[in-house]
């Protein structure tokens, strides 16, 4: 239990520090992906459909520090291709 602030705009951070967390994908129910930018996958109940999962950010994957603009980091167009390219490879999908 925390307390909460009283006043509206007491600056006052309450959110727990996300940790990276790793470790065996297939206790969760998943599938490890073998890629750079996707860590696992897992089967849509019901629908027939696979959903992919994966963490990008600065502290994995540093060459995202040479696409900021404007001081914002952002991911490039490509790697979304990517993403989707290897997420088509995965379920036998050979075209986007």
């Amino acid at each position: 239990r925390v307390e909460l602030p009283t006043y509206a705009f007491q600056r006052e951070r309450l959110w727990l520090d996300a940790t990276a967390v790793s470790g065996d994908v297939a206790g969760l129910g998943q599938v490890a992906v073998e890629h750079a930018l996707l860590g696992a996958g897992v089967g849509v109940a019901g629908a027939g459909g696979v959903l992919f999962t994966g963490r990008v950010g600065l502290s994995s994957h540093a060459w995202l520090a040479d696409h900021a603009v404007s001081g914002v980091v952002l991911l490039p167009g490509a790697a979304f291709v990517e993403l989707v390219v290897r997420a088509g490879d995965e379920v036998g999908c050979g075209r986007v």
